[in-house]
């Protein structure tokens, strides 16, 4: 059976972690600034939900954000020597229009 539980990153043995390079920079609508946000990733490493603490700002930008991440595939996390769901939360940064962060 299945574990239905999302364990926080603290518990895990391993992280999950991305399959391919991360291209999140390159959302033309998004305006800098930080963002803080929770991913709720599967056993399988896709990403099942994407939750802004901190949002990114309104409309496209955060969007477009959400979508790129749900479409990145992950290695799942490890606990105990088997993939389980896991619950991440990332603090990513983004440079403005002019370069500024």
């Amino acid at each position: 059976m299945p574990d239905p539980h999302y364990y926080p990153a603290r518990d895990l043995d391993s992280y999950p972690w991305p399959l391919a390079p991360l291209e999140l920079d390159r959302q033309p609508e998004y305006p800098g600034g930080q963002v803080r946000l929770e991913m709720l990733i599967d056993e399988k490493g896709v990403v099942q939900e994407v939750v802004f603490v901190q949002p990114a700002g309104p409309g496209p930008a955060e969007e477009g954000l959400r979508a790129a991440l749900a479409a990145t595939h992950f290695m799942p996390g490890r606990r105990d020597g088997r993939a389980v769901k896991s619950r991440v939360t990332l603090r990513l940064e983004f440079a403005t229009a002019d370069g500024r962060r």
